[in-house]
C-alpha cells in the first residue's frame, strides 16, 4: 500500500505559532519515517526469509514492474507469475525486460532462473509447488513462441503443445486393465496394473507423451504404466496407446500421457529443457 502522506500537507494551515508548526511537522515527519522504516524492514525480512528457506518464495514476491508486466501479458501470464519470474531473473542478474528479447537466449535465461530457484533452501512442498509453477510458465512461453513461428508459415499447421526431446533410454511398461465397477448408483472405472513386464526403447518424449520402440505385440487403445529415466531422475506415467506403427523390428507405440505425478513431471520438464545437464 502506497501512502504519500507528505503530499497532503498543502491541505493543512500552518499557524503563525512557530512551536505549533514545528510540532505539526514533527508529528507528520515521524509518521512518514515510521512507514518508510516498516516498509524497508519488511523487504529485508522477506529477503532473509527467502534465502534461509523459512517461507515460500511466492508469498514474498515484490510488485512486478509495469514494463515487464506488459511483456508477460503477451504470453498470457498472470501478475503473480510475472512477479515470480521477475524475481528469479533479477537474482540471476538478468534484466527482466531483456529476458525475452533474443529468442535464441530464452532457454538460457530460464536455465539461469531455474538454478536460482533450486538454489533456494526451501522446504520440500514449497520447492515442488514453485518448480511446477516455473515449468508451467516455461511451457506457456515456449508454446506462444511456437505459435508465432507457425503463423509465419502454413496456416494449417499448428505447433505441438509441448516440445519433444530425442531419447534412447530404456523403458519398461506394464499393461493396465480397465474394469467397470458399480459404486452405489454410479459406475466407476477401475485401473489395475498388470505385473507382466515389457521392455522398450524410448525414442522421444515430451510432457504430453512419448514414442517407444518394442518387440512386443501391443494394440492401440490400451493403457499402460511406463517407467523410464529422464536424465538422472526416474519418471513414472500412466499412458494411452494412441496408435501403433509396425516395422521389421517390431512396433513403434505413440503414447499420450494421461497422468504423471508432480515430481515426475518436474523431472521430465527439467530433462527436456536440459536444465539438469
Amino acid at each position: 500500500m502506497n501512502i504519500f502522506i507528505l503530499q497532503s500537507l498543502r491541505e493543512f494551515k500552518i499557524t503563525s505559532n512557530p512551536v505549533t508548526a514545528a510540532v505539526t511537522f514533527g508529528i507528520f515527519g515521524c509518521i512518514a519515517a515510521g512507514f518508510i522504516y516498516l516498509n524497508a524492514s519488511q523487504k529485508v525480512q522477506n529477503s532473509n526469509a527467502v534465502r534461509t528457506g523459512k517461507v515460500d518464495i511466492s508469498k514474498v514476491l515484490p510488485r512486478v514492474s509495469a514494463a515487464f508486466m506488459r511483456i508477460c501479458r503477451e504470453y498470457g501470464l498472470s501478475h503473480t507469475e510475472a512477479a515470480f519470474l521477475e524475481y528469479l531473473f533479477k537474482i540471476a542478474d538478468i534484466r527482466p525486460t531483456e529476458a525475452f528479447r533474443a529468442k535464441d537466449k530464452i532457454n538460457e535465461n530460464f536455465a539461469a532462473a531455474y538454478r536460482v530457484l533450486k538454489r533456494e533452501n526451501q522446504d520440500e512442498n514449497a520447492d515442488l509447488k514453485n518448480t511446477m509453477s516455473f515449468f508451467s510458465i516455461r511451457n506457456a512461453v515456449e508454446y506462444k513462441n511456437s505459435l508465432a513461428i507457425a503463423s509465419r508459415g502454413s496456416k494449417n499447421h499448428l505447433p505441438r503443445k509441448y516440445i519433444r526431446k530425442e531419447s534412447g533410454a530404456e523403458c519398461v511398461f506394464y499393461p493396465v486393465i480397465t474394469t467397470k465397477v458399480k459404486n452405489g448408483l454410479k459406475t466407476v472405472i477401475k485401473l489395475t496394473v498388470n505385473n507382466e513386464k515389457h521392455k522398450g526403447i524410448l525414442l522421444n518424449v515430451s510432457c504430453g507423451g512419448c514414442a517407444l520402440s518394442t518387440s512386443e505385440n501391443i494394440k492401440p487403445g490400451g493403457k499402460m504404466k511406463l517407467e523410464f529415466k529422464a536424465g538422472r531422475a526416474s519418471v513414472a506415467a500412466l499412458g494411452n496407446v494412441l496408435r501403433v506403427n509396425k516395422n521389421t523390428q517390431g512396433s513403434v507405440l505413440h503414447i499420450q500421457f494421461l497422468k504423471v505425478p508432480a515430481r515426475s513431471m518436474t523431472a521430465l520438464n527439467a530433462y527436456i529443457y536440459g536444465y539438469n545437464d
